[in-house]
């Protein structure tokens, strides 16, 4: 049993999407539609209940994008009653990945096995840099009594009963009211100019990629645990099994040198100092090939912000970590294997370049920010109660603050909508000028006779009249219209299907 327990508190920091079963992702007119700016993700027992035919909601489901739109188009079905409503500025791509989430409450959460796997990158990465070995000496370790390539990290972390990670656990991170949402990503990547050399840009097609941003074109969606989630979870180290195993008191498991040297002090800090360091470094050779002269774009900016807002929140009792999609080739891999992200090896000859994905929003003067992908902090209990607590209600005033000021304005402009419909709607007095050849005039529902309306017609000396037109299926009383009007020697004639006023 683990005899050291880190009581820590995970805070999202950007987009985090760890991805669950590729047979749930979304598909655009299946999973889900785009509607009036909005993402609408179909509840498929609510969507059953609603159309009440299983057969016509499969043949819906097989005739493509369009059949479950067709679907409640025909059967009047409002398309938020059997669906998750979700805001969405941009027009999204054909499927969105699905993060994963708990089988019991349908919410998401992080595996401990996910927060565990970026540690041992980092853990694997101080080792290397501490062994002094050689990129290739490393990837050329053969084993002394079969003679057969020896992994890098079952080299330096030792194999599966004697690794530095068997002594290490993580429990699973869950979040309270928390509720995903659907981002945007689009892919950063170095282009061949020839002569010119090699130049960033973004990637919109398979071989398509210039400097100038797009929305749309090889874009991906993602479900994404929202920066500002917070979760606490516990990281246990079993430090007196290790202590027996180091001093070899346990068969077969064989510490390595450097892994005990590592280890020899006190836990809680060589760890959080390790990621601390770690993530520093990352994000200095992030920034530092982003802003290479040869590869920035118009975005550049804003990417750079990005990181250098995120390394301000690094600490060594609250050190910043990165992880699962979008953390990219050097995030995943530990970033041991090249001294910087822009000598980055070469196949054959020419260069190889590692691409990046990027989060982006419109914000509210439609300019687009960016943000990477899978930055969390890991916050210790002293550091998350002193610091991040305070910090985390502050913003969350802020954030009242100005979703009540956003909503005041909202009620005033749907308000003013309002009396402007209201003012458009109502009936206007109109003399009898076009009317022998017969025109549209405002008229008031006062009645039914049988298969005809009755009303009362604006039509200068007319106002008093009761006239019938034909329109078997009624409106109300009071209802406010527009229907055609002739003028017949000095009869009032009304003919034509009768609209309701709107404008």
């Amino acid at each position: 049993m683990a005899s050291l327990n880190l009581d820590l508190t995970l805070r999202v920091l950007t987009p985090l999407h760890i991805g669950g079963n590729d047979d749930k992702h979304l598909k655009e007119g299946v999973g889900y539609l785009c509607k009036d700016g909005k993402i609408y993700v179909f509840d498929s027992r609510k969507m059953l209940q609603a159309v009440g035919d299983v057969d016509q909601y499969c043949n819906a489901l097989e005739s493509g994008i369009d059949g479950i739109a067709n679907l409640l188009k025909i059967r009047q079905i409002p398309i938020d009653t059997v669906s998750l409503l979700f805001f969405f500025k941009q027009k999204t791509a054909y499927e969105i990945k699905t993060c994963i989430k708990d089988g019991l409450t349908g919410r998401p959460y992080v595996p401990g096995s996910s927060i565990k796997g970026a540690i041992r990158s980092i853990i694997f990465a101080k080792l290397f840099a501490e062994s002094g070995m050689s990129v290739k000496a490393a990837k050329g370790i053969k084993d002394e009594k079969t003679g057969r390539n020896v992994l890098p990290d079952d080299h330096l972390l030792g194999k599966f009963q004697s690794s530095i990670m068997r002594f290490i656990q993580c429990a699973d991170i869950h979040f309270d009211d928390v509720d995903t949402i659907f981002c945007n990503a689009k892919i950063f990547n170095l282009q061949n100019q020839g002569r010119e050399g090699w130049t960033g840009g973004w990637k919109h097609g398979s071989n398509s990629t210039n400097s100038n941003f797009r929305s749309e074109g090889f874009t991906f969606a993602f479900e994404c645990i929202p920066p500002g989630a917070i979760g606490k979870f516990r990281l246990s180290f079993d430090e007196e099994l290790f202590k027996k195993a180091v001093k070899n008191e346990i068969r077969k498991v064989e510490i390595g040198h450097y892994v005990k040297h590592m280890f020899s002090g006190n836990f809680e800090y060589t760890l959080l100092d390790a990621i601390m360091q770690h993530t520093r470094q990352h994000i200095q050779r992030e920034v530092e090939f982003f802003t290479h002269t040869d590869y920035e774009v118009v975005q550049t900016e804003a990417i750079v912000g990005a990181f250098e807002g995120i390394a301000t929140q690094n600490e060594d009792k609250a050190p910043v970590l990165r992880m699962a999609s979008g953390s990219g080739f050097h995030g995943i891999t530990g970033d041991w294997q090249f001294p910087n992200h822009i000598d980055t090896g070469k196949k054959q000859g020419i260069p190889r370049y590692k691409s990046r994905r990027l989060n982006f929003n419109e914000d509210t003067e439609n300019e687009y920010l960016f943000n990477p992908m899978g930055f969390v902090q890991l916050c210790t209990k002293s550091h998350f109660e002193d610091v991040v607590k305070p910090l985390v209600e502050k913003e969350k005033s802020a954030m009242a603050a100005k979703l009540a000021t956003a909503e005041k304005a909202r009620l005033e402009k749907a308000e003013q909508a309002r009396l402007v419909a209201e003012l458009a709607s109502r009936p206007v007095l109109q003399g009898i000028e076009g009317l022998k050849k017969g025109k549209l005039i405002d008229a008031e529902v006062v009645g039914k006779n049988g298969m005809q309306l009755l009303l009362k017609p604006y039509v200068t000396g007319f106002t008093e009249e009761i006239l019938p037109v034909r329109y078997p299926a009624g409106m109300e009383n009071g209802t406010i219209i527009k229907v055609t009007a002739k003028l017949e020697g000095k009869r009032l004639v009304l003919f034509g299907s009768p609209t309701k006023k709107t404008k």
